[in-house]
Order: structure tokens, then C-alpha cells, then sequence
């Protein structure tokens, strides 16, 4: 007998059984994202904004659960399709693995007590031991970024809530009281919001809320059910999956974080698509679908192209989860977000001392090579050119940019969100306008820079075309994107990653005038994690 594994609704409420997976039409999750204007769910189909080509990866590993062996087991598979192997073996159901960030454990929900308890075990299997111990039912665990907390749903007290717990089942605590149901929990990547499935306003929706609970807020507004949200590892966007009553199909669609630009990924006639997951690089995703007779798990690119099956058991395959830690170092210069290793305090003076910047990563440049390596808190940029130029920074801060003009001067601007505009919250500072190397300019421009966050040689105390930066890193993270402006008389330019464009660019000072707008793409920009591997 097979288990109703399609639809978190169903989940939760039951362990019932049927002799064919069913299409997910009573299923219902809560996604989490930043309030915004109501959006409908598009009726033609539409594509995602455009992401890099894939280039290669290590591959990466996808956690799923099957009924293959008689009863649900976790199993995880690479993302080529390779070393498929059995984690659990248990005469009861284990289900909806979640990784920790690290990738060393994985959470589940499992049967062993009879009700639906979470469970952790190591990334191997081994070390099985369980973190809930109530007679209620406990469902849909999630790792907060830093590893040290698990949000998951009980129906402990009445109805299903969402809860949090330390990540070793300790101080359990209640964030919803809903009279309605709340599913389906995911933390952003930052740590500073929740996104989940509620049916409070009459029919499934995504919502938002703080960590502790508070400010909860809706993204979506339907007459269909938004269910399952995923956030991006990036921040940027979520993934859901939609479900309109009364229709055996569902569709995956992405929206960006603050619930607008709701973009269609799939659409198959009389096809329940759902359950999508982000690689951790954000370049493809994996969701679970019946197309092919029975529910098995597909990968697609992150625009919704190359969609293609993954698994082939003679089961059903569902809830893929993608393991942080999936792709390695050696090219991580072509994905959209990469891990700077550890290294000593580089001196930022421009001059790149013999052995300073020897454990960096790096990455080539048209024209050069960037270094990238962090220390404390500190992200630590270099820049080798053969031309000479300056580079300019842009950086993003949870919701603000700020843009390092490394001219002689050393001007900084800052931008904050408006709606979906980039506005320019206060012009370039400038330093001073002596482009000397006196030793009252050197003095002004290193103050300056310590009051912006920013540390920063442009060269004139050593070479040209070498460049030093010191950048802030907020909870181990930046999202950075880079234009290097080369002579003669700056015509050409050095952009990093290569598909930036005009989204991080050279900003000439505009010391009157309204307040400029930009449209910034942050999402083209590069995810730098402070790594200690």
C-alpha cells in the first residue's frame, strides 16, 4: 500500500493509504516572504529572469523520500543521477528530509512512536535519534541558517502551529496562533524572516513572520492555493507551487521575496508539479511530478528550462532537498554564490606582499585576476590587472547597496529599496578633492572609509593595477558585484561576475538634481560566504 505522499496537507493529517499516488489536490503549505502587493497567479505561462548557463559542479546531492522497500525510506542521489543509495531501513515511514546547513545532518519525520515525531540523523545514516517526544504530530522541520534552531508544525495544541525548537529538541516555542491552520516553515537565508502556508483568510496563502513570530504578514492573494515556498539561497526570490481547487494540475512558480514578479516555471496539462527545492548555488531546481504516471523527482534550470526526470524507482519519489554544502570549491567562480576561504589580514596598501594573499581564492578576470579570502569579519577583495584601472565595488547589506567610486577621492553612495527601485538614499561622500598622496589625504580617505564599512587601496600607495578592499561581512555574507574601469580613459571595463552589464557600474557624482534611481539587479550579483573549510 502506498502512502499519499504528494501534498503536505495530507502529511500532516494522515499516515492513510491509497494504491496510486494522488494528484496533490488537497495539499496546502505556507510559504514565508516580505509583505507586498497582492499578485494573481498568471494564466499563460511565463519565464524566469535569466540565469547564468550551466557550466559543471561537483555534484550535488538531493535527499527524497520513497515507498520503494514497502514503506517510506530516505534516499539520497546525485544530481546526475549517479550513486543513488538507501539512508534509512525501518519497518515504519521516514519522510521530508531537511539538511543542515552544513550538511552534515539531515532532520525527518518519522513513525517509529506511532505518531509523526522529528527525527535527526548524520548525513550517512547513522546516529538515528529523535528530538520530539509528544503524542501530537509533528511535521515539516527546517534548519535556521545557523544551524542552532529547527522550525517545524505540531498540532500539538489544537491545530496545526508552527513552532521552533534548538536544533537538539530543546525549549520548544510556539510562533503562530492561528485559529486557521500554518504550515510548510522555511527560514530566509539571512535568518531574519520565516515564510509559511497559512489558510487564515480563507484558502492557502504565503505568509511572512520575524523568528520569534511577530510581524506577520501576507505575500500572496489568490482564489488558488500558494503552497510550499522556498526561499532562494540568495535571498532573492521563493519557489512555491500553486493549486487551483477542483483541477488535477498544479504548476511551480517563482516570486521575488517581497511577493511581486510572480513568474510561471511549469506548466503540463493534467500534471501536479510541486514541492521544488533550490540547488544551493541557485541554478536549478529539483520538484517532484506525476508526468510520467507516478511521482518521481525532475530537475530544471533556475529559468524553468531543461526540465527532466531524475529518479526512475519502481515507487514513487518525493520532497527533494538539495544539501548546502553539494558543490566544491574548484568552481565555485562561475556560480552564483561561492565560499571565500580563510586567510590572514591582508595589509590594505595596494602593494600584494610575496605570501599575502597566497590562501585566496582566485577567480580570472578578461583582463586580470580577482582574490577573494575573509578573515573574522572582514571580506578581503584584491584585484590584479595587466591594464590600469579602478575598481568599483557594489555591495549589498540586507537592504541597502553601497558603491565604493575608488577614485582618487574615494566617494561612497548608499541606495535603499523603494517598491522595486533601487533610489539613492544619499550621493557619493567624498573624502576630500586633494588627490595626493599627502599624508592629511591619506589620513581623511582611511577615516572615511571606517566609518563606511569599507577599507580600500586604489593603488596609489603601490601599483596601479593592483587593487586592495576590506569589506564587512554581515552574518558571514555579502552580495558583491564589481566593475573595473580600464585605461585609456576608462573605456573599457572588467565586469565581475560577466553578466552584470550595467547593474553595478561607474556612478559619476550628481551633486544636484532628484534623488536618482537605479535599476539594480542584485540577483546578478555574487553571494561571497565566509567558509573555514
Amino acid at each position: 500500500m502506498k502512502k499519499m505522499l504528494a501534498l503536505i496537507f495530507i502529511l500532516f493529517l494522515v499516515a492513510g493509504c491509497s494504491e496510486q499516488p494522488q494528484p496533490a489536490a488537497t495539499s496546502q503549505v505556507v510559504p514565508v516572504v516580505p509583505i507586498a502587493t497582492p499578485t494573481a497567479v498568471p494564466e499563460t505561462s511565463a519565464t524566469a529572469g535569466p540565469l547564468p548557463t550551466l557550466t559543471g559542479s561537483d555534484f550535488g546531492l538531493i535527499a527524497f523520500y520513497s515507498e520503494r522497500d514497502g514503506d517510506a525510506e530516505i534516499y539520497v542521489i546525485n544530481d546526475d543521477g549517479s550513486d543513488e543509495r538507501q539512508l534509512t531501513d525501518n519497518q515504519v515511514d521516514d519522510e521530508t528530509p531537511a539538511w543542515s546547513p552544513d550538511g552534515q545532518l539531515i532532520a525527518f519525520v518519522s513513525t517509529g512512536e506511532g505518531n509523526q515525531d522529528i527525527y535527526v540523523m548524520n548525513a550517512d545514516g547513522s546516529d538515528r535519534r529523535r528530538l520530539t517526544d509528544h503524542p501530537a504530530n509533528e511535521l515539516h522541520p527546517s534548519y535556521s541558517p545557523d544551524g542552532a534552531q529547527i522550525v517545524f508544525v505540531s498540532d500539538r495544541d489544537g491545530d496545526m502551529e508552527i513552532y521552533v525548537m534548538d536544533s537538539d529538541g530543546r525549549n520548544p516555542q510556539r510562533l503562530t496562533h492561528s485559529p486557521a491552520g500554518d504550515m510548510r516553515p522555511d527560514w530566509s537565508p539571512d535568518g531574519k524572516q520565516i515564510v509559511f502556508n497559512s489558510e487564515r483568510d480563507g484558502n492557502w496563502e504565503i505568509y511572512v513572520m520575524d523568528p520569534a513570530g511577530g510581524n506577520q504578514r501576507r505575500l500572496t492573494e489568490n482564489p488558488a492555493w500558494e503552497l510550499f515556498p522556498a526561499w532562494s539561497p540568495d535571498g532573492t526570490r521563493i519557489l512555491y507551487f500553486s493549486l487551483v481547487q477542483g483541477k488535477e494540475k498544479q504548476d511551480i512558480y517563482m516570486m521575488n521575496a517581497d511577493g511581486t514578479n510572480v513568474q510561471r516555471l511549469t506548466n503540463s496539462p493534467d500534471t501536479v508539479d510541486e514541492d521544488p527545492a533550490w540547488s544551493p548555488d541557485s541554478r536549478q531546481i529539483a520538484f517532484q511530478s506525476d508526468r510520467d504516471g507516478q511521482f518521481e523527482i525532475y530537475l530544471m534550470d533556475g529559468e524553468g528550462n531543461n526540465q527532466r526526470r531524475l529518479t526512475n524507482g519502481i515507487a514513487g519519489a518525493y520532497w527533494p532537498a538539495w544539501n548546502p554544502g553539494s558543490f566544491g570549491h574548484e568552481t565555485s567562480q562561475v556560480l552564483p554564490s561561492i565560499l571565500a576561504p580563510p586567510g590572514d589580514p591582508a595589509t590594505i596598501d595596494g602593494v600584494f606582499s610575496p605570501g599575502e594573499w597566497g590562501k585566496a581564492l582566485t577567480i580570472d578576470l578578461a583582463n586580470g585576476e580577482l582574490l577573494l579570502m575573509h578573515a573574522g569579519d572582514y571580506l578581503y577583495l584584491g584585484i590584479r590587472s595587466e591594464r590600469l584601472g579602478l575598481g568599483s565595488p557594489c555591495v549589498q547589506w540586507a537592504d541597502k547597496i553601497s558603491i565604493l567610486h575608488s577614485s582618487a577621492a574615494l566617494g561612497t553612495a548608499t541606495y535603499e529599496k523603494d517598491g522595486v527601485i533601487w533610489q539613492k538614499t544619499r550621493d557619493f561622500s567624498w573624502t576630500n578633492r586633494d588627490t595626493t598622496n599627502s599624508q592629511q589625504a591619506l589620513e581623511e580617505r582611511q577615516e572615511h572609509l571606517e566609518r563606511e564599512n569599507w577599507l580600500a587601496s586604489n593603488g596609489l600607495m603601490g601599483h596601479r593595477n593592483e587593487m586592495e578592499y576590506q569589506i564587512a561581512m554581515t552574518n558571514g555574507e555579502v552580495l558583491l558585484g564589481l566593475a573595473y574601469l580600464m585605461s585609456p580613459e576608462y573605456e573599457s571595463t572588467d565586469y565581475w561576475p560577466d553578466t552584470l552589464g550595467s547593474g553595478c557600474r561607474y556612478f559619476t557624482p550628481a551633486p544636484d538634481g532628484p534623488p536618482e534611481t537605479v535599476d539594480f539587479a542584485p540577483e546578478t550579483w555574487i553571494t561571497v560566504r565566509a567558509s573555514n573549510d
